[in-house]
């Protein structure tokens, strides 16, 4: 007889979901689509390492955001210095900016994830940090920093504050998080709130 056989459990992969969408619900001009990734991209440039950008396990855009993926020995590097320096990276391109852009400053809310996850971009494993990277609380940390002097918001997952930063991985202390609970459709979990451009 024969038994059945589970499928076996994909990789753990670190997640990170940035998103652009209006958050003040103003309808401000969105920036063009390649905008997102082309700074996630010279992100990894500015923090020394951007080999990673062609060592992800995934990637893919919307019209308002990127979602990637990469090895979990990463993630700690995505938290810090990743956030911070990708908020020096918006930064130096708003002050560079004229027109609209300097009007509508490109400002991203950040989520990270971790778990199993096929190297697809079409997969549901990566829905948690989907859903942290809607959570009405980093829409509300991001819309009370100026345009002009906040530029990004992260939401971490419970599990990667418990591995990353509790564990001691990055220099960044708990103190500089803060706890809430999400509520995004289906999905009920608790996170962590950070405002990289806050760290001296």
């Amino acid at each position: 007889m024969s038994q059945h056989q589970p499928p076996p459990l994909p990789p753990y992969r670190a997640v990170l979901v940035a998103d652009s969408r209006d958050h003040a619900g103003q309808g401000v001009r969105r920036p063009p689509d390649e905008a997102v990734p082309e700074v996630l991209c010279a992100t990894f440039a500015r923090i020394g390492h951007p080999e990673l950008w062609q060592e992800l396990t995934f990637q893919d855009s919307t019209a308002d955001g990127h979602t990637l993926a990469m090895d979990t020995r990463h993630l700690p590097l995505l938290i810090d210095p990743y956030l911070q320096a990708l908020h020096q990276e918006l930064a130096l391109r708003h002050r560079r900016a004229h027109g609209p852009a300097l009007r509508h400053p490109l400002r991203l809310r950040i989520s990270l994830s971790v778990g199993p996850l096929a190297d697809t971009p079409h997969t549901t494993a990566r829905g948690e940090a989907h859903n942290l990277v809607n959570a009405q609380s980093v829409r509300n940390l991001l819309c009370r920093t100026e345009p002009g002097v906040g530029f990004v918001a992260a939401i971490l997952s419970d599990r990667v504050f418990t591995d990353v930063v509790r564990a001691g991985y990055t220099r960044l202390t708990p103190a500089e998080f803060t706890r809430t609970e999400v509520r995004v459709k289906q999905y009920h979990g608790t996170a962590y709130l950070h405002l990289p451009q806050h760290r001296p």
